[in-house]
């Protein structure tokens, strides 16, 4: 099964081609919770490589505008499609649209884009939780700080990791990378976090 958007008025031919080839991935809304083992990894695939199309998307189109319009559309989901609501591809369109402000898009709100990554970094499925992470750091503020310095004191591998990198993503515009790594220093054991905290020092 395929969807279709009403991307006319804003996308060039290509674009249209693009997203009509996308299969409906609504068996999969609750994938983790239902389905057989071998049918999560399946699922799993398909939202991956969804999302790996719509990041080749992004990187391959030289008006960015027209692209965010495209994404823009996607987020509304004016005609409630369940692909759309996934967590994972949502928060996917979160990391694509924060980067609006950096080329003068103003259709959507950085506030709303924060508000709706806030709500999964507490998720108890590890791979939302690394997408809202990645999400943040594009569209997080000062005091979303906390949030991932709780993350990164759980010192879980990989997680920890990449709520450090979206740390110095959101600090690095206000000179604040090194005092905030030097406080979170003396707290953390594990060797090669300390290291990569280090290097920020």
């Amino acid at each position: 099964m395929l969807f279709l958007l009403s991307l006319a008025s804003y996308a060039k031919e290509e674009a249209h081609e693009f997203l009509v080839k996308v299969p409906d991935l609504g068996s999969c809304s609750q994938y983790k919770d239902t389905l057989q083992f071998y049918e999560q990894g399946a699922c799993s695939k398909l939202i991956y490589d969804f999302n790996n199309k719509l990041n080749f998307y992004w990187g391959s189109k030289e008006n960015k505008k027209e692209s965010l319009n495209v994404f823009y559309e996607m987020w509304i989901n004016k005609n409630n499609n369940i692909t759309l609501d996934m967590p994972l591809i949502k928060l996917n369109l979160v990391y694509l649209l924060g980067q609006a402000k950096w080329f003068g898009y103003d259709e959507i709100s950085n506030a709303e884009l924060r508000e709706y990554t806030l709500r999964y970094l507490d998720s108890k499925d590890a791979e939302i939780v690394s997408s809202a992470i990645s999400a943040l750091s594009i569209v997080g503020e000062n005091q979303d700080i906390e949030f991932l310095k709780g993350i990164i004191l759980t010192e879980k591998k990989g997680t920890a990791e990449k709520a450090l990198s979206a740390a110095v993503m959101i600090l690095k515009h206000h000179d604040q990378v090194s005092p905030f790594m030097a406080g979170l220093f003396p707290y953390i054991k594990r060797e090669s976090l300390r290291v990569k905290i280090k290097s920020y020092m």
